[in-house]
């Protein structure tokens, strides 16, 4: 097929979209999970519990669909780009490691943080957790943020072409 056919063309369209609308909430996580944080109680648990419903619903389908067209677009490229050249493994690799950080790090972080805030101020120790927990989110996103920064480059730059 090449590169210069119409169905590489709508699978580039559909991998930069999924990019954006998956990877977008997710990299906007701790501005969202720190409000909540702030306003605490019932209403903090109800802004997180609107970005979890986001990000899970809408934003990581999106996510998922990244790779599928990934895939396909090498596959469709006939040859012109290859699973063994450098940008693409980089970017395979930025992709698996964001999924760990998604799954290992933010989800169960943000999870927690909703529990705690609906368990009311009254929860001993709930100052110190809420901190750590934000401070998880933080440094999940941040993880993220740079992920999707290298694997942008490596898709810009093609190093290894």
């Amino acid at each position: 097929m090449g590169t210069d056919t119409t169905i590489y063309k709508l699978l580039l369209l559909i991998h930069v979209a999924s990019v954006v609308v998956g990877f977008g909430p997710l990299l906007l996580s701790a501005l969202f999970t720190g409000r909540g944080a702030r306003r605490g109680g019932a209403s903090g648990a109800a802004v997180l519990d609107a970005t979890a419903d986001v990000t899970r619903r809408w934003s990581e389908p999106f996510v998922y669909l990244v790779f599928v067209t990934g895939l396909a677009l090498v596959i469709v490229s006939d040859e012109v780009w290859e699973f063994s050249q450098s940008w693409v493994s980089i970017g395979f690799t930025t992709y698996l490691l964001a999924l760990g950080v998604l799954h290992g790090l933010l989800r169960p972080s943000v999870r927690r943080l909703r529990e705690v805030l609906a368990g009311g101020p009254a929860v001993a120790g709930a100052t110190d957790e809420v901190a750590s927990l934000q401070q998880r989110i933080t440094l999940a996103t941040g993880a993220l943020d740079v992920l999707v920064v290298i694997a942008l480059a490596a898709m810009l730059w093609k190093p290894g072409v």
